[in-house]
């Protein structure tokens, strides 16, 4: 997995485990079994409204790959080691999931969703977390030709995650993924993918 630089109002970033950072990019995990890193802000937030931008690449070999990866926004950093790509299972904030791996058989992935957790819920690996989440949609983000993009906007209670698939190199071909009102996030969180 590859990203390019996310920059979120200029706040210092922490990377950990297998993630390599450079001057244009960090590196999540390199294309090998059991590898996974993350990439979180070191200082929370302190406003009420938010857009992120996040260019990615997902490669490797075959279509299945690994579970895929997340973007965080919650009250605590992720634990690093958790069973939750990457992160903790019981997490306070949202979780954008870019799930690639198909647990539940039903060849319903790649599939891009969005789940609020109170810190009390355990995610619900075996069926995707298909009955936790506002909202998704089914989008193959895997070995494209160009960069993989993300938009996600919080805005009023109203979380929006427009895609671009990395099929073209014009950077504005975003397309609706999903769009969830009524949406209660906690106040000063920490991002991280």
């Amino acid at each position: 997995m590859f990203f390019t630089p996310c920059h979120i109002y200029n706040l210092k970033l922490c990377v950990f485990l297998d993630a390599i950072a450079s001057s244009e990019s960090v590196r999540v995990a390199p294309s090998l079994r059991s590898q996974k890193g993350a990439v979180w802000t070191k200082i929370k937030t302190n406003f009420d409204w938010w857009e992120i931008d996040v260019a990615f690449r997902v490669s490797g070999r075959g279509r299945i790959g690994a579970d895929g990866l997340a973007i965080w926004y919650t009250t605590e950093k992720g634990d690093y080691n958790g069973d939750v790509f990457g992160a903790s299972d019981k997490w306070n904030g949202l979780g954008v999931f870019f799930d690639s791996f198909d647990n539940d058989n039903k060849h319903n992935n790649p599939y891009i969703s969005a789940v609020v957790n109170d810190g009390t819920k355990k995610f619900d690996h075996q069926n995707d977390a298909i009955n936790q989440a506002l909202a998704g949609c089914l989008r193959d983000f895997r070995n494209k030709p160009f960069p993989t993009r993300a938009r996600i906007e919080f805005y009023n209670n109203v979380l929006t995650i427009l895609f671009h698939s990395g099929m073209t190199n014009n950077e504005q071909e975003y397309e609706m993924c999903m769009r969830a009102e009524n949406v209660f996030l906690p106040k000063n969180g920490y991002f991280g993918i």
